[in-house]
């Protein structure tokens, strides 16, 4: 029982110690991502049964859950309606199949949507701007109005204070 409890008591104190103070925190992520490009008809499937959908896949780094760069190689792949499954054996007669059987207008390199391509970009910069903008204004309030940051009047004569 002793042990048990200085086992704990060691536990709880090695915790406290160890807690690590964040002053801020990122949120980031960096890997593959997967959009549905085209739905496909009900016929489509996996051979497990899923439905099938045309996809793209590319890699991916973002802050905050905005997009900020795609790299590497951007690729067909077929995906389940939930776009986490895929399979990315993709030929060129498949696409041809769809282009002319189905009419749909798929290109022949796949392409990333707007937002992941262009619109987390344009977030940032907007971010940014107001930051530098923002943060230019606060640095000129402080200096016309010196009460604002809350310290006290400094006397060019000492003796003026000594009331």
């Amino acid at each position: 029982m002793k042990k048990l409890l200085l086992s704990l008591v060691f536990g709880v104190a090695l915790t406290l110690v160890s807690i690590p103070v964040a002053h801020g925190m990122i949120i980031y992520s960096t890997g593959e991502q997967m959009d549905i490009f085209q739905k496909l008809p009900a016929e489509f499937e996996f051979d497990d049964g899923d439905h099938m959908n045309l996809g793209v896949m590319y890699s991916q780094f973002s802050i905050f859950w905005i997009p900020v760069w795609n790299y590497g190689e951007t690729k067909w792949v077929w995906s389940n309606d939930a776009a986490d499954a895929y399979n990315d054996d993709v030929s060129e007669e498949e696409l041809e199949l769809l282009r002319t059987e189905l009419g749909y207008d798929i290109p022949d390199e796949p392409r990333i949507g707007f937002w992941n391509r262009i619109g987390g970009k344009l977030v940032w910069t907007a971010v940014i701007l107001f930051v530098v903008l923002f943060g230019r204004n606060k640095k000129k309030d402080d200096e016309e109005y010196p009460m604002a940051r809350n310290e006290e009047p400094v006397a060019e004569n000492p003796t003026e204070y000594a009331g």
